[in-house]
């Protein structure tokens, strides 16, 4: 589960199922608008998939998120763009 407090955010949290948090993420606003069904864009290599985007409702934009260590080491060894894919509610 995500969540945000204010609209001008520029952090994730990610819950567990139970709602304690398990991880925080920094994000980039994005040039897109909000939705008004929750959506998460992945960036997927061969299986392994990485967080690209959060898209929430009553938010003034989506929110992006950068490669990270791992995701870029990934990148190198597959050689080819990623899959993206849309996970919604």
């Amino acid at each position: 589960m995500l969540s945000h407090t204010e609209q001008n955010w520029n952090a994730v949290a990610i819950h567990h199922n139970h709602g304690a948090v398990g991880l925080i993420l920094l994000a980039q606003k994005l040039d897109r608008p909000s939705v008004v069904t929750p959506k998460l864009v992945l960036r997927c290599y061969n299986g392994h998939c990485f967080l690209a985007e959060a898209l929430l409702p009553n938010m003034d934009s989506g929110r992006g998120f950068a490669p990270g260590k791992e995701e870029v080491e990934v990148a190198q060894v597959e050689k080819q763009l990623p899959n993206v894919k849309i996970a919604g509610k």
